[in-house]
């Protein structure tokens, strides 16, 4: 039987693969996973393997291939030679790595090329060498099919209407940028993706977000969410107004402004060009435009604090970004929303939006950065392959990387020499541990699709320690503003948080904040912000009941319904894979206890 198959590959920063076979996602996997280079930059040499791997289907079978930018065929030739090589990547975006080390990596053909002015290449002949490269990065893996590029934030925007249980929808795209842009809205409807307004990525808001990251010393691309963290211990005021000309709505509201970027010209759209490159190669900026806008902070922040800093852009985002929302929702009467892009991985702007009066329900893709454009461009590929609207994708979860067997779970347990046992009720004992404040790791079944550990690749602990924030990142050495999130069943999710239905579906994926209601928020402080909210991942027992019996237990023993879910890593480190990787971490010291599968193993004490 002939199946259609179709393979979703974004290439640079987080790169991803993603497998359709007949129409259904059967996997989606980071190259980071398996590389183990956190955000891995270049091609998933290794994930699209993977993948082919898990759907069952040689390279042979693949009928289409989709990229997720346009302007990848339109990039320098060194680019495309540096993120088509194999091995570890490029230096991720915002990386200290020095210039030195970064273009030794380009290698000596990839300089040359950097010198070669791009108005001296030829367009078409330029636009055929690197569809040639995307050719010959395939060739090895036995890929023969022709490759497909598609708009970035068109494939932003497929991924979550596709997948989302909602027709029609209102669809909003927000990153730093793609394709010369940096936010899209589109009405979906029956099928079809109409496109609204769209605006340059000059203006985007989210590459505001990530300068200010930078400014206050972390790294963009990587630790924004520290600074959502910090937020909420700021007072805006005391900052708010460099922000005010930074992001900004254009006089209609259909499009975000930045008129510090607008007034000095010192952004360019697309991919990196010339010196444009080398300062990207440099560390010293993040796509385009922010350099300056970290001159305009220096200039306008003298002596503000780091929590008033990040308080101010905080709520700007936020006032901004909700009122772009509120006003496409206002002007197409579309009141069920549906997010992705970068930015919404900002899960109290998330909260913010699904409180808006004129929405009644939103969506946020699980992976809402650029690795669920994967899923986004194999989905347009196969609407234009069918030439038809396409029926709605079931996504009800996100488990769709590397699985392992029991026998994989077996021998690397007695690999790592460590004592184990098979216990008969295994919630039981995982549970028992939970209550009595131990940290416990659990691997089990297919890895989760996206940023989010969801339940198979987790560490799981008590909630009710208001201490465990401070402990428990010191011992992973993290250094996290945001306390840990909790994981409750769907049934007791509307008596925690409020407004609970409105952000429903994306609480699925940890992908929204809620306030707390009064009474949990004494029961459960340890996954309770200062603000008073918790980003909660709501699981339903039918999806997940090995996970769910574990939550049940934990209720019987201790009339929480809630445990703290956060991902199984040590710090800066991929999630966890593989049972070796688990293992690995759990050597480190991430936990007291670590389940891979049905086999429970212990920490060993000093002196055993």
């Amino acid at each position: 039987m002939t199946h259609d198959v179709i393979l979703g590959i974004h290439p640079g920063h987080d790169a991803t693969a993603t497998l359709l076979v007949d129409g259904r996602v059967v996997a989606s996997v980071a190259e980071e996973r398996l590389s183990r280079v956190k955000n891995h930059t270049g091609f998933p040499y290794r994930a699209i393997e993977a993948v082919l791997r898990l759907g069952g289907v040689g390279a042979r079978d693949v009928k289409g291939v989709a990229f997720t930018f346009r302007e990848l065929l339109d990039a320098p030739t060194a680019w495309v030679d540096a993120m088509t090589a194999p091995g570890d990547g490029l230096p991720e975006w915002g990386s200290p790595l020095p210039v030195r080390e970064r273009l030794r990596r380009l290698g000596r053909e990839a300089r040359a090329a950097l010198r070669l002015p791009r108005a001296a290449q030829d367009p078409a002949a330029l636009r055929a060498r690197n569809l040639e490269a995307y050719r010959r990065a395939l060739r090895p893996l036995g890929i023969a099919a022709e490759p497909s590029f598609f708009d970035h934030h068109t494939a932003h925007a497929a991924s979550v209407y596709d997948t989302c249980p909602w027709d029609p929808c209102l669809v909003v795209t927000v990153d730093a940028n793609g394709d010369g842009r940096c936010a899209a809205v589109h009405e979906g409807r029956d099928g079809k993706l109409n496109p609204l307004a769209s605006t340059p990525s000059l203006h985007s808001p989210a590459r505001v977000y990530a300068a200010t990251t930078r400014f206050l010393g972390y790294r963009m691309g990587r630790h924004e969410g520290k600074i959502t963290g910090l937020a909420a211990f700021g007072e805006s005021a005391a900052a708010r107004a460099p922000f005010l000309d930074l992001m900004d709505l254009a006089e209609d509201g259909g499009a975000f402004r930045n008129r510090v970027l607008e007034a000095t010209g010192t952004a360019r759209d697309g991919l990196p060009r010339g010196d444009h490159l080398r300062n990207l190669l440099a560390g010293r900026i993040y796509g385009g435009g922010s350099a300056g806008i970290i001159r305009h902070l220096e200039r306008t922040l003298d002596g503000a604090s780091a929590q008033d800093i990040a308080a101010a852009l905080q709520v700007r985002l936020e006032e901004v970004v909700a009122d772009f929302v509120r006003r496409a929702a206002a002007r197409t009467g579309l009141r069920n929303v549906a997010l992705a892009g970068g930015l919404f991985a900002n899960v109290k702007l998330n909260q913010r939006i699904a409180e808006l009066p004129e929405v009644d329900r939103i969506a946020v893709h699980p992976n809402m950065g650029d690795g669920g454009t994967s899923l986004g461009a194999a989905l347009l590929l196969l609407r234009e392959r069918r030439g038809a609207a396409l029926p709605k994708v079931q996504l009800d979860h996100v488990f769709l990387g590397p699985s392992f067997t029991e026998a994989d779970a077996e021998a690397a347990l007695r690999r790592s020499g460590r004592p184990f046992t098979r216990p008969a009720n295994l919630a039981a004992e995982v549970a028992d541990r939970i209550v009595r404040g131990k940290a416990v790791g659990r691997i089990d079944g297919p890895m989760e699709y996206g940023p989010r550990a969801l339940g198979n690749r987790t560490l799981m602990l008590a909630a009710t320690d208001a201490s465990v924030n401070h402990w428990f990142n010191k011992r992973l050495r993290r250094t996290e503003f945001m306390p840990f999130a909790p994981v409750c069943l769907s049934e007791a999710a509307p008596e925690m948080f409020d407004g609970y239905a409105k952000g429903a579906w994306a609480a699925r994926f940890m992908t929204v904040t809620f306030d707390v209601k009064g009474p949990w928020r004494r029961r459960i402080p340890g996954v309770v912000h200062v603000d008073g909210t918790a980003r909660p991942q709501v699981i339903d027992r039918a999806l997940q009941p090995g996970y769910a019996a574990i939550l049940d237990r934990v209720r019987q023993m201790s009339g929480i319904p809630a445990i703290i879910n956060t991902s199984f890593n040590i710090h800066e480190e991929p999630i966890v894979c593989s049972p070796d990787d688990a293992l690995r971490a759990f050597a480190q010291g991430g936990c007291d206890a670590l389940v891979i599968g049905p086999y429970l193993c212990e920490a060993q004490t000093k002196g055993a």
